[in-house]
């Protein structure tokens, strides 16, 4: 059994790529750029720091003015990714390197049996995914349940890192967007997540080869804030910073390389987390349009209900399905490696005392009975032998006894 992760269809990812949405850097930063300040760049530095441990719940709503068919031809989608409107929830627990996300998102279906793929006439479905990393191994996996009730059996896929790290390396493990709308670039690919470090999203962009256009002080509402202008690749982007929150980005607007508005980010409602420091946005709202066109294509709210330091418990960073029945596949057990398929998949059975035979069965071996299953067996085996002695015993007595 295998699980898939419910990633935003392909139109969008470009979509997101045009307003900047790239990989985190590799290699070696470029270090200070001309004209930022190095009390940002500090403040920048330990805000991305800041970011663990920390636990974030958010719901994302997304609404436009066009019709969803008008939308996902904006975009070059396809008619069957109407999910691309669809709401989400999403929990986050961070911990250093290590991570745990929770999506529920509504998916587009498809007709059981079909060779067609999702269906645009069919209702979409909530669908729930866990994703973590636990520092060694990745787990993907889905509780079975469908609009909120159980339809299925929960499966996961536990995969070892030193797999997946290998070339090309770039698989996506997991991208919150709620903390790139927030102004940070946090580690998203097998790669990343094993060696790189959350950013904040302006020196990202500068260690990307981005230069700084210009740093001004000025004033968004009633607020002073910190603008620093960035251009890269024909793009601008100007990340406007709250010095009285410690530098947290406040709003953020992009332009395609043709001149034409991009993306507008407004962060909201901050709360203040201590030990360390660090101020975080309840509420984004993000204007989205397509390159050459004024009118607006999407808004989305992202509206945050959780934001916490409560300690993070290592089992939280993992996703263990233990109720019988659940499905499981795991290429890091001893031996797997030799199977044909590098993998063991097998289910969880009733009782916790033959989960380590249901494992070897799984692996096409004789599973071995537990010690104190086989002194059972042995106690058994003397107690009938003594019983058999005995009743020979009274049937060679009885004969005597008989003839005499």
């Amino acid at each position: 059994m295998s699980v898939s992760f419910p990633w935003s269809s392909a139109g969008l990812c470009a979509l997101l790529c045009a307003l900047g949405w790239g990989g985190v850097a590799h290699g070696v930063a470029m270090g200070a750029e001309p004209g930022l300040p190095d009390q940002v760049r500090r403040a920048l530095d330990e805000n991305a720091s800041a970011l663990s441990p920390l636990r974030v719940t958010w719901e994302q709503t997304r609404s436009s003015p066009w019709t969803v068919s008008q939308v996902l031809a904006k975009l070059k989608m396809p008619d069957t990714a109407r999910d691309v409107m669809a709401p989400q929830k999403v929990e986050v627990k961070l911990q250093g390197n290590k991570f745990y996300v929770h999506y529920w998102r509504s998916m587009a279906q498809a007709e059981a049996h079909s060779k067609g793929g999702p269906r645009s006439d069919l209702p979409l479905l909530l669908v729930e995914q866990e994703v973590a990393f636990d520092g060694s191994k990745f787990y993907n996996g889905s509780p079975g349940r469908l609009d909120g009730a159980q339809q299925g059996d929960a499966n996961v896929h536990i995969e070892g890192i030193e797999r997946i790290v290998q070339p090309p390396g770039d698989r996506v493990l997991a991208d919150p967007v709620y903390f790139y709308m927030a102004g940070f670039r946090v580690p998203s690919t097998a790669r990343d997540w094993t060696s790189a470090r959350p950013k904040s999203l302006l020196q990202s962009v500068l260690d990307q080869g981005g230069k700084i256009g210009g740093v001004r002080e000025e004033r968004l509402g009633e607020e002073a804030v910190l603008s620093v202008e960035v251009l890269k690749e024909g793009e601008k982007t100007v990340f406007a910073l709250d010095p009285a929150k410690r530098y947290a980005l406040r709003r953020r607007t992009a332009w395609y390389p043709s001149g034409s508005l991009a993306a507008t980010v407004d962060c909201l409602d901050f709360v203040r987390l201590q030990d360390p420091d660090l101020w975080l946005p309840k509420r984004i709202e993000v204007d989205q349009h397509v390159d050459k066109d004024p009118q607006l294509l999407m808004h989305d709210t992202y509206a945050v209900s959780v934001v916490s330091r409560a300690p993070i418990a290592p089992e939280e960073l993992a996703v263990s399905y233990k109720a019988p029945g659940s499905w499981v596949t795991d290429d890091t057990i001893p031996g797997a490696e030799g199977l044909k398929e590098g993998k063991v998949t097998y289910r969880v059975p009733a009782s916790a005392e033959e989960l380590d035979e249901a494992i070897a069965l799984a692996m096409g071996k004789v599973p071995q009975r537990a010690p104190l299953s086989r002194s059972i067996l042995a106690l058994n085996v003397v107690a009938l032998a003594i019983l058999l002695v005995v009743v020979l015993y009274w049937r060679i007595r009885r004969s005597k006894t008989a003839r005499a």
